[in-house]
C-alpha cells in the first residue's frame, strides 16, 4: 500500500471513531411512534422524548454528577417476543432500539459513568450505572433523573400513605413540593397523550416514591440511601407511552419487559389462579362468580350464583345457587347447596344440600340433605339421604334424593289438621289415569334403585369382610406406603431367611439377595 493509500485508510478511520463517539441526534423505536432526542446541555445528559411526533416530556438523565463529556456511544436494535410463565397472551413482543452512552469528567480517559436508553414500541426507559470508590465506600444520596411534562398536564396518583387513586385527577402544578406519591404515577397531557411513570428490575436500590419539585416529577428513596462500592446499577426508569390512558392497559407488559427473564428451568409447576387482598375489609359483590382455583375473600362473598372446579374460603359466602368443588367459610346462606367439601361453622339452606365426600359444620339447617361422610354438631334437617361408601355423581345423588321426597309426597298419609274436619271416603279425590300411570312410573324407578343400593350394600358387606382380614390389610398398607415413596413390591420364592438382604461389610453397603 501506498504512503497516500494509507494516509486515506487512516484518515476515513479517525472519520468513523469520531462519528461513532457522538450521539446520535434522534433515535426512535421499531414502529417509528417513540421518539428520542439526547445530546449534552452545559455537561448535562437531556433526553426529549416525543410520541406519534408530539413532545411528552423533557428528562435530565443519570447521577448528580459534575460536567461530563460522552466518550463513546453504541447502538443495538432488537426485535422479538418472549413467553410468559402465565399472563393474557402466549407471547408478548419485546421491540426496541438501544443506546448506551458512556459518560466521563474532563480529561478522563475511562468512563465514569453509564446510560442505557431504550425506546421500545411501548414507551421509553433508561438506567445509569456508575462506579463508587472501589477502596472504600461510597453513597448515592437521590438520582438527577426526573421528568418535566408540558403545560396543563393532570396526574392520577396515589399519596404514599394512601391505597386508592382520587375521584379526580391533580393538576401537577398543584402537587409542587407537596408528599411523595407512589407509583405508577400516570400523566394525561392535553392534545398528546397519557405517559405512566414506572420502575423495574430494582436490585439492591433503594425502592423510590415520586415527588414534584422544580417543575418537575423526580424519584426519591423510600428509605435512606444507597451505599456501597464498585459498580451500581439503578432501576429502570421507565414510562409507557399510549394515545390515552386506556390503551395504557393493553400495553401493561411493557413494565415485564424491563425485568430480567425467568431464572426457573422448569416452570410447568406454576398455575395460574385467582387472588383477592385487601388491607381492611373485604367483601365481594357480584351477580356471577365462577372460581377455577383458589378465591379468597376475607369477609363477605354475595352472589346470585357461585359456581366452578375450585376451592373458595371466606368469612361468609351468601348465594342462591353455590356449586363448587370446596368450600370452607363461617356461615353458608343459600338456597341450594352442591360441593364436593364443605367446612363451614353455620349452614342455612331453604331448599337442599348434597356434599358427596365429606361435610362438617357445627350447625346445620335444611329440608334435605344429601351427604356421604359428615361431622356435624347439630343438624336441623327433615330429611337426610346418606350416600353408600360407592363413589357416585352428582346427578344420580340428586335424582335419588328428588325422587324419595316426590315418593314420600305422592304416598304418605296427609296429616289432619288440629281444627280440620275429617274428609269422608266420599270426598277424598280420586286419582285420574294420568296420576296413577305417573305413580306406576315412579315406583318402578324407586325399586329399580332401591335394588341398586342392596346390590351396592352386599358389595360393601364383603369388603367389610375383607377389612377384618388383618395380614391383607397391613400388605396394602405397605404397598401404598411403598408406591408413594417411588417403590415397588415383588413377590420371590423362598423364606423369608433366604430373600433378606446381605450387608457387605467391604464395600459398607446393604446388597440384595442372591
Amino acid at each position: 500500500m501506498s504512503y497516500n493509500a494509507a494516509m486515506k485508510q487512516s484518515l476515513l478511520t479517525l472519520v468513523l471513531l469520531t462519528a461513532d463517539a457522538l450521539p446520535a441526534a434522534v433515535f426512535t423505536s421499531p414502529n417509528g411512534r417513540v421518539a428520542c432526542d439526547f445530546a449534552l446541555r452545559e455537561g448535562v445528559p437531556v433526553a426529549v422524548v416525543s410520541y406519534d411526533g408530539r413532545r411528552v416530556f423533557e428528562s435530565e438523565l443519570g447521577f448528580n454528577r459534575a460536567k461530563l463529556e460522552v466518550l463513546d456511544t453504541a447502538t443495538r436494535t432488537v426485535k422479538g417476543a418472549w413467553k410468559p410463565v402465565w399472563g393474557f397472551k402466549a407471547e408478548y413482543p419485546e421491540n426496541y432500539v438501544e443506546q448506551t452512552v458512556r459518560l466521563k469528567h474532563p480529561g478522563a480517559v475511562q468512563a465514569d459513568e453509564t446510560l442505557e436508553l431504550r425506546c421500545y414500541d411501548e414507551g421509553f426507559a433508561v438506567r445509569a450505572k456508575i462506579v463508587l470508590n472501589v477502596y472504600g465506600s461510597g453513597e448515592i444520596k437521590g438520582e438527577r433523573t426526573c421528568w418535566r411534562f408540558a403545560e396543563g398536564a393532570k396526574a392520577w396518583c396515589i399519596p404514599g400513605t394512601e391505597s386508592t387513586f382520587p375521584a379526580e385527577p391533580y393538576d401537577l402544578k398543584a402537587l409542587e413540593d407537596r408528599e411523595a406519591w407512589r407509583m405508577p404515577f400516570t400523566v394525561e397531557i392535553p392534545g398528546v397523550g397519557a405517559a405512566s411513570i414506572l420502575e423495574a428490575n430494582v436490585r439492591d436500590y433503594p425502592r423510590s416514591y415520586l415527588r414534584t419539585s422544580g417543575g418537575a416529577v423526580r424519584p426519591v428513596f423510600a428509605l435512606g440511601t444507597k451505599e456501597g462500592r464498585g459498580e451500581v446499577v439503578s432501576p429502570w426508569r421507565a414510562v409507557q407511552l399510549a394515545a390515552d390512558a386506556g390503551k395504557l392497559i393493553e400495553t401493561a407488559y411493557f413494565i415485564e419487559n424491563l425485568n430480567d427473564p425467568c431464572a426457573l428451568a422448569d416452570t410447568s409447576w406454576i398455575k395460574p389462579g385467582l387472588s383477592v387482598s385487601d388491607h381492611g375489609n373485604c367483601e365481594l359483590v357480584t351477580d356471577d362468580v365462577i372460581v377455577h382455583g383458589h378465591l379468597h375473600v376475607t369477609n363477605g362473598l354475595k352472589a346470585k350464583h357461585i359456581s366452578g372446579r375450585g376451592f373458595i374460603t371466606a368469612g361468609e359466602v351468601s348465594a342462591d345457587i353455590v356449586d363448587v368443588t370446596e368450600l370452607e367459610c363461617g356461615t353458608v346462606i343459600c338456597r341450594r347447596l352442591l360441593a364436593q367439601r364443605v367446612s363451614c361453622g353455620e349452614a342455612m339452606i331453604s331448599e337442599s344440600a348434597a356434599v358427596s365426600r365429606f361435610f362438617s359444620a357445627n350447625y346445620v339447617k335444611a329440608p334435605s340433605l344429601t351427604v356421604a361422610v359428615s361431622e356435624i354438631g347439630e343438624a336441623d334437617v327433615d330429611e337426610i339421604v346418606h350416600l353408600t361408601p360407592k363413589p357416585r355423581g352428582m346427578l344420580l345423588t340428586l335424582l335419588l334424593s328428588m325422587l324419595r321426597t316426590f315418593w314420600l309426597r305422592l304416598t304418605a298419609s296427609r296429616p289432619q289438621g288440629r281444627f280440620e274436619k275429617p274428609r269422608t271416603e266420599a270426598e277424598e279425590p280420586s286419582d285420574t289415569p294420568e296420576d296413577t300411570e305417573m305413580k306406576a312410573n315412579i315406583a318402578k324407578i324407586v325399586q329399580e334403585v332401591l335394588a341398586q343400593q342392596a346390590a351396592e350394600k352386599a358389595a360393601c358387606e364383603n369388603d367389610a369382610n375383607d377389612a377384618d382380614d388383618f395380614e391383607l390389610q397391613r400388605m396394602i398398607g405397605t404397598f401404598k406406603l411403598l408406591r408413594s415413596k417411588g417403590y415397588t413390591l415383588r413377590i420371590l420364592p423362598g423364606t423369608p431367611e433366604e430373600n433378606a438382604p446381605v450387608f457387605d461389610v467391604t464395600a459398607e453397603s446393604i446388597q440384595p439377595a442372591a
